[in-house]
């Protein structure tokens, strides 16, 4: 199913309706299955400095999204922005 500019921008703003939401609560990531979450960039770049050398998203620049879908199984993280959201909506 292919979305388009307009459906992708809806789609954002939605997740950052609920973050908002969720942040009041004290939340910073969003179960979205069992074993997969959406996580506020802030909130990976507070982690990410106790992460080991080796791992392959330790260097990335988590500020450039304000979301990012992650996972338990070590997947790399995915932006959640009209880019990402995008990316991950054509596979």
């Amino acid at each position: 199913m292919k979305f388009t500019e307009k459906q992708i921008q809806s789609l954002e703003r939605v997740i950052e309706m609920i973050f908002t939401s969720a942040r009041r609560r004290g939340c910073v990531a969003i179960p979205v299955m069992s074993g997969c979450f959406i996580e506020t960039g802030n909130h990976l770049s507070l982690q990410q400095k106790d992460w080991a050398d080796g791992d392959s998203a330790k260097n990335v620049d988590f500020t450039l999204s304000p979301f990012w879908l992650t996972d338990d199984y070590g997947r790399f993280p995915t932006a959640i922005d009209a880019k990402g959201l995008k990316d991950l909506l054509s596979k």
